[in-house]
């Protein structure tokens, strides 16, 4: 008997779009998070696009998300 697959797709946002919603709600600016994280403004806008071609190595962003997040 094979399992009933639900249909995800579209379920889940993707991460940019998530960070972007949060920040959004808190009033805060790309240029706020930048000044406190030291993290250019190309690469914060990246990773709301979820652009992943303008990204540094994954080891950086895997940094970037988590200066983000707090």
């Amino acid at each position: 008997m094979r399992a009933k697959q639900l249909p995800l797709k579209g379920f889940m946002e993707k991460p940019g779009v998530y960070l972007k919603r949060q920040r959004d709600i808190r009033g805060i600016t790309l240029e706020d998070i930048s000044r406190v994280t030291k993290i250019h403004m190309k690469w914060l806008a990246a990773l709301e696009n979820d652009d992943h071609a303008n990204l540094p190595h994954p080891t950086f962003v895997r940094g970037f998300i988590r200066l983000y997040c707090k």
